[in-house]
């Protein structure tokens, strides 16, 4: 057990989430970050304090474009700038922080540290050790997700070492997210399940698995409404930010759970409370494609019966720009969703269809006052949404009934 006093001399190193180095009551934290070189290269020689670092590789560093006439002065006035900068976290007569040997910088090693990405690593590897007990396995898993606290160095994300190590830590958060996920719902632990999952889509809100299990957790813990509101958030989430459904694989195998899930206490009372949405929208329905889809085939049954057709609109923005940015078309998208939503009545029926189309169902419309509505609806965008590189264009036409 760490005495006292050498909590006191460990210095404690976070990278996930922000930069930060403490010891004791004493911290620097990258808040301060005024310039951008004497930061990056601290982070870079912690990040790599197992090995030293040429002064070539870290010129390579700092200076990509090879824009410094004089390299090693610059990188010694760096290095000036960071002991600076430790001084105030730096015990009375202890040695330097980094030292500097045959050419050669590093971060001395001699100094106790902990790094919270070493820590998540070591846990980590804990947790694959095979053989081990389960209750062993569930703990290391839990210590690795401890540590992490989000994006590696996110005040320098830009930087190619950077990125590289972000997207490894992150596969490995999500591992250990879905192995102990997948513990916790074999001991019958549904609550942490759900916990944990809410957490890891707060890092990575796009991470189809980590929702999978999380609806699985919800229908566990006995949530069952959560789960159905949490696959249709999911839905209209890639959808509208990915511009994409959900892999064919996962959307099928939802169908299967919710069409599976255990009804012996349910009547007919209770089916119908279900149905019923928890606050009747003001304005029309919005949708998964696939939801668009198969109210568009049982519309089509009832127009077959009596004999009319349903009015499809298809909104489309163009860009007159050579190069369009994406997102400026992912703004105006987002303001014709409003913009139809809230001029259309309860019973249309709205979807987005691509990065840059919604799709409209208009069930009760004829073919002669179809138009009138959707013009004043394209007006109306146009009145909010004034950017003259963005159009607005819409077709709109009969389906036939179909069987």
């Amino acid at each position: 057990m760490m005495t006292k006093r050498a909590a006191e001399k460990t210095v404690e190193i976070t990278m996930f989430g922000g930069f930060s180095i403490q010891r004791g009551d004493m911290v620097l934290t990258d808040d301060l970050r005024r310039t951008k070189q004497p930061w990056l290269l601290l982070e870079y020689l912690i990040a790599n304090r197992h090995t030293t670092i040429s002064q070539e590789k870290l010129f390579e560093l700092l200076w990509p474009e090879g824009n410094c006439e004089k390299p090693a002065n610059a990188l010694k006035n760096l290095i000036y700038r960071i002991r600076g900068l430790l001084e105030g976290i730096r015990d009375a007569g202890a040695c330097d922080f980094i030292i500097f040997t045959r050419n050669n910088y590093a971060w001395n090693n001699e100094i106790p540290c902990v790094v919270d990405t070493e820590e998540f690593e070591k846990h980590f590897l804990e947790a694959r050790v095979p053989d081990i007990p389960e209750e062993e396995r569930m703990r290391a898993y839990r210590l690795a997700t401890v540590c992490y606290k989000g994006e590696f160095l996110p005040k320098s994300a830009s930087e190619e070492w950077v990125v590289f190590r972000n997207t490894h830590y992150a596969r490995i958060y999500m591992e250990c997210v879905q192995n102990l996920s997948a513990l916790l719902l074999k001991n019958g632990q549904h609550e942490e399940t759900v916990a944990l999952c809410e957490h890891a889509i707060g890092f990575d809100p796009f991470e189809e698995p980590v929702h999978e299990i999380l609806i699985h957790a919800y229908l566990a813990a006995g949530y069952r409404q959560k789960a159905m509101d949490h696959y249709e958030y999911i839905s209209n989430l890639f959808n509208e930010k990915l511009g994409v459904r959900l892999s064919d694989r996962f959307r099928s195998h939802m169908q299967e759970v919710f069409e599976t899930m255990d009804s012996t206490e349910n009547d007919l009372s209770m089916i119908s409370k279900d149905l019923k949405e928890s606050q009747t929208p003001p304005s029309a329905y919005y949708c998964d494609y696939e939801i668009f889809r198969n109210l568009y085939r049982i519309e089509a049954r009832f127009a077959e019966r009596q004999n009319h057709s349903i009015l499809i609109a298809l909104f489309t923005l163009r860009s007159s720009a050579a190069q369009s940015d994406p997102k400026r078309i992912t703004e105006a998208m987002s303001v014709l969703k409003d913009v139809i939503l809230h001029s259309l009545r309860k019973g249309d029926v709205v979807s987005r269809f691509s990065n840059s189309q919604y799709l409209v169902m208009l069930p009760a419309l004829t073919f002669e006052n179809g138009p009138v509505v959707l013009k004043r609806l394209m007006e109306k965008f146009k009145k909010i949404y004034r950017h003259r590189d963005i159009s607005l264009n819409m077709t709109l036409n009969p389906l036939a009934p179909t069987t």
